[in-house]
């Protein structure tokens, strides 16, 4: 992949891609029930199935055909990604209609992304698989191996890292240029995620702790998101974690 399309993303090896809260149009799945760990592929695939969505989230997906697939497995994890458009545009990198013309044009896809005001929409509906984590490894077991998607839900923050996280992406002149109200995360972001992780792991029994809910660098050692800036024991606390 050519470094002039490197967008900032929790997501792509060596890339960077880089609501108001509600409904959108009314039909997120508001009576969509927790889902058993023993749910299958006929339980969880379209059609049968409504679209899983937050309904702190508005829709605005992406081609679900083309750019996710049939999840087969529960969820058993969320990963937590950044990503923005500052190796194209370093004072306009929160585009989001550029990012995900980006993540198209990368074939990758994610499942939420949270705006700086805290705007959370949804690309890729739950019952889909996006593809957000690439290769990478997870404990000792060898089902998670480059797999990492099939069990995951994807969540980007639009947010720019530290000087540190974005050295692979961009030189330090380049960095420094960087208006610096740009770097790091919003509150309204981190209100958000925290509401946003509360949902999905209750719909889907997933562990509200640091085994369950985790970074992209800590899949794939490549990658540095969320990175340096992101403040885990602010969500975490957030959560009540158990």
């Amino acid at each position: 992949m050519k470094k002039a399309v490197l967008v900032l993303l929790i997501t792509i090896s060596l890339q960077l891609i880089s609501c108001s809260h509600g409904r959108g149009d009314g039909s997120a799945a508001s009576g969509v029930k927790p889902l058993e760990k023993e749910s299958t592929v006929d339980t969880l695939a379209p059609p049968t199935d409504p679209e899983i969505i937050s309904e702190l989230a508005v829709k605005d997906f992406m081609d679900t055909e083309e750019y996710s697939s049939v999840r087969e497995y529960p969820v058993e994890y969320v990963m937590v990604h950044f990503c923005s458009e500052v190796v194209n545009s370093k004072n306009d990198p929160y585009n989001a209609a550029n990012i995900k013309k980006t993540f198209e044009k990368n074939n990758v896809s994610i499942n939420y992304i949270i705006l700086r005001d805290g705007t959370i929409q949804c690309w890729i509906p739950e019952q889909r698989v996006a593809w957000h984590a690439g290769k990478g490894v997870w404990g000792d077991d060898e089902k998670y191996t480059d797999k990492m998607n099939k069990y995951s839900i994807g969540i980007e923050l639009t947010a720019i890292g530290s000087k540190n996280d974005m050295k692979q992406y961009v030189s330090s002149s380049y960095y420094n240029s960087i208006p610096k109200s740009l770097i790091g995360f919003t509150d309204a972001q981190y209100e958000s995620l925290t509401a946003l992780l509360r949902d999905i792991c209750q719909r889907w029994s997933v562990p509200i702790d640091r085994e369950h809910i985790i970074g992209h660098s800590e899949y794939s050692p490549l990658k540095a998101d969320p990175g340096e800036l992101f403040d885990w024991d602010r969500v975490m606390t957030g959560l009540g974690e158990q």
